[in-house]
């Protein structure tokens, strides 16, 4: 037994009727040129700019971010630390303190481990507010060590 197509009835929204009334206006629409439905290429800008700008201004802020971590004398740019602002050993490095420790320089193994203890302040952290005197003090410690070892 063979299966008719199905048809919409014709009191539908589909019937030929409104096929050609439709046919016709697009056929005027087409005759005037096409001016509604034609982009101008000011939203053309405009929606490029739209799209464009977020991963440009990402990208700022992830060079931001790297750019704080690299000079960071804290963690010298690794992004993790071993011992705590108090000066305290800790047994797994942890993300550091002072940059927020954005990009696993030291390797994705220790990054990824350092966010299993509790108190690392999470995936992201956000560089302190005193970063710059976290940074100074930390480098001018490690130039004290360097000296005193030299003598």
């Amino acid at each position: 037994m063979r299966r008719q197509a199905m048809l919409p009835p014709f009191d539908s929204p589909l019937d030929p009727a409104t096929l050609e009334g439709m046919a016709a206006a697009s056929s005027a629409a087409g005759s005037t040129g096409g001016a509604l439905n034609e982009v101008t290429s000011e939203q053309l800008w405009v929606g490029f700019i739209a799209g464009v700008f977020p991963f440009v201004w990402a990208g700022f802020e992830f060079w931001k971010r790297i750019d704080v971590q690299q000079r960071c004398g804290v963690c010298q740019g690794s992004g993790l630390v071993y011992e705590n602002a108090s000066g305290k050993s800790l047994s797994v490095p942890r993300k550091c303190y002072a940059c927020g420790g954005f990009l696993p320089w030291a390797g994705w193994r220790r990054f990824w481990l350092s966010n299993l203890d509790i108190g690392n302040g999470g995936v992201l952290q956000r560089p302190a507010a005193d970063y710059e005197a976290l940074s100074e003090a930390a480098k001018r410690r490690r130039a004290g060590r360097e000296g005193g070892r030299a003598d």
